[in-house]
């Protein structure tokens, strides 16, 4: 899901921005903690950032890129199966979690996420795996059977774009993508907390 190599007389500045991101991205993924320390995360009334990425059953290789808009085809261009469109997602309530897998129980965020599904059809609930491949993340999805949207998110970009250092982490957004608030911490792998927090979401007005 990534773009061709710019042109020639680009290639310099293209180079250096890619090796600054790539060491911003770096830093990201392998700080992340359990705590919400330092951590800001998306706050009330930004707009989710769009983002394509590669879903843990697409056919994308395994290491796959997400598009975060930073090259010539924009992520609201990809939609197909396999990918997880955050500009189709956002149409109606979202609730988008974040976690490394295996790392202090991050992923019991999406089992709480999973025993809501049902029980609050009209959200759109998304899982992102910061730091995953396409094959780790599709062991852990047929191991918890989560059946909502789960994307990998290998190289650490959709985490970048949402400004998460914290796992686990959830933002919680109006229809259109205005946030309503980001939760941090354990807090958010309790389904009971969760389910709270959504009900606040449905009830009060963007």
């Amino acid at each position: 899901m990534t773009d061709p190599v710019p042109t020639k007389g680009n290639r310099y500045t293209w180079f250096v921005g890619v090796v600054a991101l790539a060491i911003v991205i770096y830093i990201t993924i392998n700080t992340i903690v359990t705590h919400g320390s330092g951590s800001r995360g998306l706050q009330p009334g930004d707009n989710l950032p769009v983002f394509a990425a590669p879903l843990w059953n697409s056919g994308f290789p395994n290491k796959a890129d997400a598009n975060t808009g930073d090259g010539k085809v924009k992520p609201c261009a990809y939609r197909a199966p396999g990918v997880m469109n955050l500009c189709v997602l956002r149409h109606r309530y979202t609730v988008i979690g974040f976690a490394v897998l295996h790392h202090g129980g991050c992923e019991g965020e999406f089992d709480a996420m999973q025993a809501l599904v049902k029980r609050f059809p009209q959200v759109n609930f998304a899982g992102v795996a910061i730091g995953a491949s396409r094959s780790s993340l599709a062991k852990e999805v047929r191991k918890h059977r989560w059946t909502f949207p789960v994307a990998y998110d290998h190289h650490g970009d959709v985490s970048v774009l949402y400004d998460v250092i914290v796992c686990p982490a959830v933002t919680l957004a109006y229809p259109g993508g205005r946030v309503l608030k980001t939760s941090l911490g354990k807090t958010t792998t309790h389904a009971a907390v969760l389910a709270t927090e959504i009900r606040t979401l449905l009830r009060t007005p963007p």
